[in-house]
This record gives C-alpha cells, sequence and structure tokens, in this order.
C-alpha cells in the first residue's frame, strides 16, 4: 500500500475516532455509584442524581442513566438523602424536566427506577421537544401520591417506560403540541392509566393498560382520550376497573384490544370517530357504547362475548344512525349467546351492520416495550 493511501486510511481513521470521542462527549452519564459535583456526567465520573445530569447537559442533549434505584433512594418516603433527588428543583415533583433533552436509561425500565417518595408527581416535563425513553431505554415511575409521569411540554415523545403504583394516573399528558407515546406499560396505578388532553392530536401506539384502578374501584380506564384528532394503534387495555378506551372526541382507533375491563371495551362521546380492525371481547360492559349525540363509522371490528347482563356488542345510545358493516359478532351474530347484540336504546338509533363478518379478524399487537 503507498503512502499516499496509507495516510488517506489512517485519516478517516482519526477522523472516525473523533467523532466518536465528540458524541460521547455529548452523552452526560448518571449512575448510582456517581457523585453530584461541578463537570459531572463524563464516563468515569458520572454525576448521581438524574437532576444533576439534566444541569451538566447541554440544550438538546442526551442524559443516559444507569441500572438502579433514584429519586427516594433509601425508600422511606422522604426526599432527604444526599443521593436522593433534590426537592428544590421542584416542591410537587420528584424530577422536574424544563429543557429539552432526551433521556434515557442504559439498561431499560425494568432495570432503572424512579421512586416520588411520596411527592405527588413522580416525573414532570415543562419542556418542549423532550424524548423521555426510548424502546427498551425507558424507566419505571412509582410511588407518587398522584401522578406518575405528567407532561405540558409540546411536541414530546414518551417511549418504554412504565409507570405503576401511583395513586392516580399513571401518564397525565397535556399541552400544545402532539405527543408521541410509544410501547409503554401502565399497570396496577389506583386511577387511569393513560390521561390524554392535549391541544394537538396525539399519536398513542402499542401501549398497554392493565389493571388500573382495581384497588381504588374508583373507575380507572385504560386509556382515557380528551384530544381531537388523536390516533390509536395497537395499544391494549386488559383488566381496568372502568371502559379499556374512552375517548371524548374525535378519534382514529386502529388494531386495538379492550379485553377483560370491567366497564365498557370502548366508550365514545362526540362525533367523526372511526374504529377499524379491533378486538372487543370479554368486557364488563357492551363492548362498544355510543353516547347520545356521537357519530361513529365501525367496520371489521372483533366484538364478542361482552356485557354479560344484556349481552350487547354495540349499545347505541345517541340517537344517530351509527354504519357499522363487516363487524364480526359471534357466530350467526348479532343475536343471542354466544354472540353479542345490537342494543339501539334509544328513539331514533340506529345501528346498520349488514353485511356482518362470518369470522373472528386477525389482530397483530406487539408487547410494549
Amino acid at each position: 500500500m503507498s503512502n499516499h493511501i496509507m495516510g488517506a486510511v489512517l485519516a478517516f481513521v482519526l477522523l472516525l475516532a473523533g467523532t466518536a470521542g465528540t458524541a460521547d462527549a455529548a452523552k452526560t452519564r448518571v449512575a448510582v455509584d456517581g457523585t453530584d459535583g461541578p463537570g459531572c456526567g463524563t464516563k468515569s465520573t458520572p454525576c448521581r442524581t438524574i437532576s444533576r445530569g439534566i444541569e451538566e447537559t447541554p440544550e438538546g442533549g442526551v442524559v443516559e442513566v444507569g441500572p438502579g434505584r433514584y429519586g427516594d433512594v433509601n425508600a422511606n418516603g422522604i426526599l432527604d438523602d444526599v443521593e436522593d433527588e433534590p426537592v428544590s428543583s421542584c416542591d410537587t415533583c420528584t424530577l422536574l424536566i424544563t429543557k429539552r433533552v432526551t433521556i434515557i436509561s442504559r439498561l431499560g425500565a425494568e432495570a432503572t427506577v424512579i421512586d416520588a417518595g411520596g411527592m405527588p408527581t413522580t416525573v414532570r416535563i415543562e419542556a418542549p421537544g423532550v424524548v423521555f425513553g426510548r424502546r427498551k431505554r425507558g424507566f419505571t415511575v412509582t410511588g407518587s401520591s398522584v401522578r406518575g409521569l405528567i407532561s405540558s411540554g409540546g411536541k414530546i415523545r414518551i417511549e418504554g417506560n412504565i409507570a405503576t403504583g401511583n395513586l392516580s394516573a399513571g401518564f397525565d399528558i397535556s399541552g400544545p403540541g402532539s405527543p408521541v407515546i410509544v410501547g409503554n406499560l401502565s399497570y396496577a396505578n389506583e386511577g387511569s392509566g393513560f390521561v390524554i388532553d392535549t391541544r394537538d392530536p396525539a399519536l398513542i401506539v402499542g401501549n398497554r393498560a392493565v389493571a388500573n384502578g382495581l384497588e381504588a374501584g374508583n373507575g380507572g380506564i385504560g386509556f382515557f382520550i380528551k384530544s381531537s384528532g388523536t390516533r390509536l394503534a395497537k395499544n391494549i387495555a386488559s383488566g381496568n376497573d372502568g371502559p379499556g378506551f374512552d375517548l371524548t372526541r374525535r378519534a382514529e382507533a386502529t388494531q386495538n384490544t379492550a379485553t377483560a375491563n370491567r366497564g365498557d371495551g370502548f366508550r365514545i362521546d362526540g362525533t367523526g370517530h372511526r374504529m377499524h380492525g379491533n378486538f372487543l371481547s370479554g368486557n364488563g360492559g357492551p363492548g362498544l357504547r355510543l353516547k347520545r349525540d356521537s357519530t361513529a363509522f365501525v367496520t371489521k371490528n372483533t366484538i364478542i362475548g361482552n356485557d354479560a347482563g344484556r349481552n350487547c356488542g354495540i349499545l347505541n345510545l345517541s340517537e344517530n344512525t351509527i354504519d357499522a358493516p363487516k363487524n364480526y359478532f359471534g357466530p350467526a351474530g348479532p343475536g343471542a349467546n354466544p354472540a353479542d347484540e345490537i342494543c339501539d336504546e334509544r328513539p331514533g338509533s340506529v345501528t346498520l351492520v349488514s353485511p356482518v363478518a362470518p369470522k373472528a379478524f386477525r389482530i397483530r399487537v406487539k408487547p410494549a416495550q
């Protein structure tokens, strides 16, 4: 090899090394064996608290958190330990994010816990553009006296996280911008799993809401959606105390599963909803309940084994004509068990179901995380 080629190769290798070094330097590290202080966050001297890691990170940078316990480190219910998240940063939350950064864990949510220590909120996001977690690189948020994660920042991304053991909602997202909520799990919270009330449409994909609201018996909803134009795809709501999905404004729901919830599978209010390819089965209430003045186009859904008391697959209380062709209601359905009935209970309410699908539709839902 000539000297000229050798020189070019060496220059290219040095360029790659320099680029890798720059990328490494741009990532602030937090670890349970770290120490907070000026300049912490390097590989050799990580910060101890996530709050300090954010402080040391430039706008748009990345905070990588190692496995272990953060927030209330010694689990005494008080943020008073030197290794706890500092209470001075937020008087109602354990971790406050007011800067556009990406915060990820190194080993994922199961290995990386943020405990609120009884504070009203575990994680509070107030800045637009924040990314909290990624696929297999999220956090477990727990131990709050109200909500696990709350956000009023615009255009955020919440991915790969677990919310459990909070005394109200697992995830509560509001404010401007269109949030992306992907691959999260909310289970065994005493309120609802996900509450979405943003001014702009949200994208909610591949999340799970399981067994929320049961301990308190307070009607915990799997997915409580108040944002108009929201798209829900491939989510699962199972075993919640209230409805699996409660859609109060126009939404599009595709390939979602609502099963074994104590309330309805889907409860719909407002106009212009579209439901396609969902699986609604074994819910305590009707598979689909349409409230007064609501409208929806409902097609190619599997709706079977719901509402043990009245056997209603669809309960139309809207006083409108609901177009619901090509759905599967069970053998020879809609009708008596083992199929589900169509229940038009208000004057003027009509549900058009012809043609009826002869067999159940396949559902393609990947687990969260």
